[in-house]
């Protein structure tokens, strides 16, 4: 007996099936069953990447957090940051430095590698303010 699996179009293999066994020489002991397994999905598995950058500049931040759910990284000089097998649909990009305001962000995590840029603000914390 041959065992055959299709998560598709099984009507379109099994009559594919049966025409190939009557072609095949001494058929007569030949069975071909079609048989409909359930399948897994397949892991959703994402993978971040990107750069943070002055707001108001756009010039390149390094040492920034980016924090995205359990998993996080710093950036490097030129502002960039990857993050790797985010097994989540979306995540709540968390992203620092001290002298930049904080930002957070919902971002939806489609399978595969994804790209975002973070803008931070240059924080008024700090600043020196004159008074008469």
């Amino acid at each position: 007996m041959l065992l055959f699996r299709f998560t598709r179009s099984a009507v379109v293999a099994s009559a594919l099936v049966i025409g190939l066994s009557s072609c095949l020489p001494g058929n007569d002991a030949l069975d071909a069953k079609v048989v409909d397994w359930p399948t897994t999905p397949a892991p959703h598995i994402a993978h971040l990447r990107g750069r943070v950058i002055n707001l108001q500049t756009g010039q390149p931040i390094a040492g920034a957090k980016v924090d995205a759910g359990t998993a996080s990284a710093i950036t490097a000089a030129d502002g960039s940051y990857a993050i790797g097998d985010l097994h989540r649909t979306s995540v709540d990009l968390i992203t620092s430095k001290v002298g930049y305001d904080t930002t957070f962000t919902l971002l939806p995590l489609p399978r595969g590698d994804t790209q975002f840029t973070v803008r931070l603000r240059a924080s008024a914390v700090g600043a020196s303010v004159e008074t008469p």
